[in-house]
């Protein structure tokens, strides 16, 4: 919870303030996701930090699955770095 020490001067600036969190929150998600999105790999991993998904779980946002395919491909293997994990929940609930 923000706590504002006054009124808003203006509608504008209140909409600023509201906006700021949802803007901050995406932006760190999107980063999170795209640094664990290239740290991914569609092969057999060699490191055991790096969680099997399925791939209905990432299709389940049309966004999100288009660009882990763009990226990645068209695997059904995908282990993916958990870096990914927290930026596509961060992305969904943002």
């Amino acid at each position: 919870i923000t706590s504002l020490k006054s009124l808003a001067p203006t509608r504008s600036a209140l909409f600023d303030i509201a906006a700021s969190g949802p803007v901050a929150g995406g932006t760190a998600a999107l980063c999170f996701f795209l640094i664990g999105l290239f740290l991914s790999v569609t092969t057999t991993p060699g490191d055991p930090s790096l969680i099997p998904l399925s791939n209905n779980l990432i299709d389940s946002s049309l966004l999100i699955g288009a660009v882990v395919r763009g990226v990645l491909g068209d695997s059904p293997n995908l282990f993916c770095h958990p870096f990914l994990l927290a930026g596509w929940c961060g992305m969904i609930t943002t």
